[in-house]
């Protein structure tokens, strides 16, 4: 039920910001450009009308009167004004705005021109709606985007982040999940089926290997995974947990899956995948959860590309040559019956002489 709430909501503000006009558009940047420069006024404050309910005569009225009294070609620069004495003044009276530059001068000019037009057009209502109703906080992302158009380089620049950084590190991200979640219902399955926890690996055909009563996995902790590898290592002999208690005896128990995947499972809980290479040797790999490589930032394409692209452009311009040059390097390879010198001689290399005064 929420959720078809939610539904409906982001359907009906979808449906209001597709109801955006251009000319509403309009109407939302030249508000606020005129909040920008002369302060918290309407149009109609802008033109120095009477009043929003003004005719249309009065409108006209205004405009011809503010337009003679900010024209371009009386601005005179505030710095001038200051030599000479005088004190810039407002105008229109409410309005905070004094132009520092002929080019603002000009700016502001052509601004009123269009607050006129709207105001003496039929836009007037649609302005009057907003000016009633108050202006929407969301004005949709083409607005936005068209206010505050970014340059082609940040746009780049963000889409790559997006893309090579985000999506990346999220596709990383599901694989990890995707594959632990795999990982794990192999190794549950081979422990239940090994030591019959319960019904879960009733699909496991199950051969016991070695198993001369051997412990089952303990239910507590397991220890960490090198105690877990260490008594492994140790002969077929450990602890399942650090607790000082004699060695046992590992069992091993070998499962095979429903798609003939073989595996072997310890007391331990030790879980190994048993495949064979081309050679017919047979070998077992440890199924451990944190070898899987998990989602990091830094093995994005968002990184490893910038680095990569670094490394070859140091490599063409030389500046790796010093790892190159100890490649170079001959090895030297201690016989038995060799001296320090004889090996050298069979090298090619020449002994260092002792410089003048030293011993």
């Amino acid at each position: 039920m929420k959720f078809a709430k939610s539904l409906l909501l982001l359907v009906a503000g979808a449906s209001l910001v597709a109801a955006w006009s251009k000319e509403d558009h309009e109407i939302f940047r030249l508000k606020d450009e005129v909040e920008a420069t002369e302060g918290s006024l309407n149009f109609y404050e802008f033109i120095n009308a009477p009043s929003v309910y003004a005719t249309q005569e009065e409108l006209n009225k205004a405009y011809r009167k503010t337009s003679r009294q900010i024209h371009p070609d009386k601005f005179i620069s505030p710095s001038k004004l200051k030599k000479s004495g005088k004190q810039p003044t407002l105008y229109p009276p409410k309005s905070t705005y004094i132009p520092q530059t002929r080019k603002a001068a000009d700016e502001r000019f052509a601004r009123l021109g269009l607050v006129a037009n709207i105001l003496r057009g039929p836009e007037r209502e649609r302005y009057d709606h907003f000016l009633r109703n108050g202006f929407p906080r969301w004005r949709g992302t083409g607005y936005y985007y068209n206010r505050f158009r970014p340059g082609v380089t940040s746009v780049l620049l963000g889409l790559w982040v997006v893309f090579a950084g985000g999506a990346h590190y999220l596709i990383m991200w599901m694989n990890y999940s995707q594959q632990r979640k795999f990982m794990e219902n192999y190794i549950n399955d081979a422990r239940t089926a090994a030591w019959g926890k319960s019904d879960l690996g009733a699909g496991l055909n199950l051969d016991i290997l070695g198993d001369r009563g051997g412990t089952p996995p303990p239910s507590g902790p397991q220890g960490n995974r090198k105690q877990r590898r260490a008594a492994k290592a140790a002969g077929g002999s450990g602890t399942a947990t650090p607790t000082g208690e004699p060695t046992k005896h590992i069992a091993k128990r070998k499962v095979t899956s429903e798609n003939g995947k073989v595996f072997i499972v310890t007391s331990l809980g030790d879980v190994s995948l048993v495949e064979e290479d081309e050679d017919g040797v047979t070998q077992e790999y440890l199924l451990d959860l944190e070898e899987i490589p998990k989602a990091e930032w830094g093995r994005t394409a968002m990184v490893t590309v910038p680095k990569g692209i670094y490394g070859w452009f140091l490599g063409k311009l030389g500046l790796n040559k010093a790892s190159d040059a100890v490649k170079d390097i001959p090895e030297i390879t201690v016989v038995d019956g060799d001296s320090v010198e004889e090996i050298m001689e069979k090298k090619g290399l020449k002994k260092r002489t002792k410089g003048p005064g030293r011993k």
